[in-house]
């Protein structure tokens, strides 16, 4: 009969995943003649569990290039922008709940980037994407089944072992 054994472990229980999607718009004082750019850089991010819920909060930091007074000047305007999203996880088995004890990472699949700038008047208006996505972390058991006949494997296993293999692989 054979016996079997449990092992208790760590390992993804659940996963989420989320895109998000910003679309801003900034006011500047001058009359905009032209759109020149737009940049995304200083990206913070953490994890934020309330009760059951997962939220990603952080901010980035938006520069916005743009011409005026007909495209003979231009100016290079900054904002930080703070968030606070939910993303949705689900447990590969259906008898979890999320608590303390389930640690979480997070990842950032696709860092805030503007895909999309344009004007009107006075006003630039832009659209920033990013996602991210999880893993929930936490105890549980794997139950394996132990041979019996691990002596007598063990020595066919050794007498099959060449320990002179990398020796003989230097040589040639």
């Amino acid at each position: 009969m054979p016996n079997y054994r449990e092992i208790l472990t760590k390992a993804i229980i659940a996963k989420g995943y989320k895109a998000f999607s910003d679309e801003r718009s900034i006011q500047v004082e001058e009359e905009i003649s032209r759109s020149l750019g737009c940049w995304v850089i200083n990206h913070k991010s953490d994890i934020l569990r309330e009760g059951n819920q997962v939220f990603v909060t952080g901010s980035y930091q938006v520069f916005l290039w743009y011409g005026f007074n007909h495209d003979t000047n231009c100016k290079l305007i900054n904002q930080t922008f703070d968030f606070k999203d939910e993303v949705p996880y689900v447990f590969s088995d259906d008898a979890e709940d999320l608590n303390e004890k389930h640690e979480i990472k997070k990842y950032v699949s696709k860092q805030p980037t503007c895909v999309y700038l344009n004007h009107e008047g006075k006003t630039i208006h832009f659209k920033v994407e990013r996602a991210y996505s999880i893993d929930l972390i936490g105890e549980t058991k794997l139950t394996i089944k132990v041979n019996e006949n691990t002596k007598k494997e063990e020595t066919d296993l050794d007498s099959q072992i060449n320990t002179d293999y990398i020796l003989e692989k230097k040589q040639k």
